[in-house]
C-alpha cells in the first residue's frame, strides 16, 4: 500500500477533492465571509461565482490510501453568505505514479447543478487547482468555464472555497 504524509489525502478531499493548503488559509478567509451564489459578471461576457465546500470524511473508500485504483466518494455541504446553499457529490480515483482525476457536480438549491472535473498530480494539493467546468443544468445549462480551488475555513472548519468562471 502506498500512503502519503499524514492528512495530505484529507486535504485533497476538503476541496471537493482537491487541496487544503496552511500557505492560503489566511489570505482565503475573507472570502469566504463574502461567498455568494449569486453570480458577478466578469469581462469577456462570464461571471464568477463562489462558493465553500465543507468536507467530511469520505462515505466510500480509505482517505489514508493513494494506491491506483483506490476511489474516494464524497457528498459536501455548500455554503453561501453563511448558510447552507445546497451541497456537492465528489469521486475522487487515484491512478499510477501519483495522479488522480476528479469530478464533482455542485447542486445549489433553486439554481442548477455546476459539474466540473480533470485530472491532477497528488504533489500538487499543496496549491491551488484548476479543473474544467464541463456543464450544468437549470441556470447554469450550456455553461462551461473553469473553477479554481482554494482553502479556506467555514466556522472554524477546514473548507475549500470554489471560485467558478463561467461563460455561456
Amino acid at each position: 500500500m502506498q500512503s502519503t504524509r499524514p492528512g495530505a489525502v484529507r486535504r485533497l478531499v476538503l476541496a471537493a477533492g482537491a487541496i487544503l493548503a496552511l500557505l492560503f488559509s489566511g489570505l482565503m478567509a475573507p472570502a469566504a465571509a463574502t461567498a455568494a451564489t449569486d453570480s458577478e459578471p466578469t469581462a469577456g461576457h462570464g461571471r464568477t461565482l463562489k462558493v465553500v465546500l465543507v468536507s467530511g470524511a469520505p462515505v466510500f473508500g480509505d482517505p489514508e490510501s493513494i494506491d491506483p485504483g483506490n476511489t474516494l466518494l464524497f457528498e459536501e455541504t455548500a455554503y453561501a453568505h453563511g448558510r447552507k446553499a445546497g451541497d456537492a457529490l465528489t469521486r475522487i480515483q487515484f491512478l499510477e505514479g501519483g495522479s488522480f482525476l476528479l469530478d464533482c457536480t455542485v447542486r445549489l438549491k433553486n439554481k442548477g447543478n455546476l459539474v466540473f472535473a480533470g485530472g491532477e498530480e497528488v504533489s500538487n494539493i499543496e496549491a491551488k487547482l484548476t479543473f474544467a467546468v464541463t456543464g450544468g443544468t437549470g441556470h447554469f445549462s450550456g455553461t462551461g468555464g473553469h473553477v479554481d480551488i482554494t482553502p479556506t475555513t467555514h466556522r472554524g472548519e477546514e473548507a475549500a472555497l470554489l471560485t467558478f468562471h463561467l461563460k455561456h
